[in-house]
């Protein structure tokens, strides 16, 4: 199933809006691997670990705290 159309507006710095587009791109990679894998299964921990370097990355660079509200 897809969530369909969403829509938003993201503004902000363009260094930001890359750090953000690749941290929830990963984030919905890991969230794959998960329903695929499983939590214990090797590839789900690659992704993972993918995914805590792009938060960092993130929060790095944008000053804010993932996930936000």
């Amino acid at each position: 199933s897809t969530l369909g159309s969403l829509k938003s507006l993201i503004k902000g710095k363009p260094r930001d809006i890359k750090s953000f587009a690749k941290t929830i791109g990963t984030e919905k990679k890991y969230m794959d691997a998960v329903k695929k894998h499983g939590l214990d299964n090797p590839k789900t921990f690659k992704i993972k670990s993918r995914l805590d370097r792009a938060v960092k990355g993130f929060e790095k660079t944008t000053g804010i705290k993932w996930p936000f509200k």
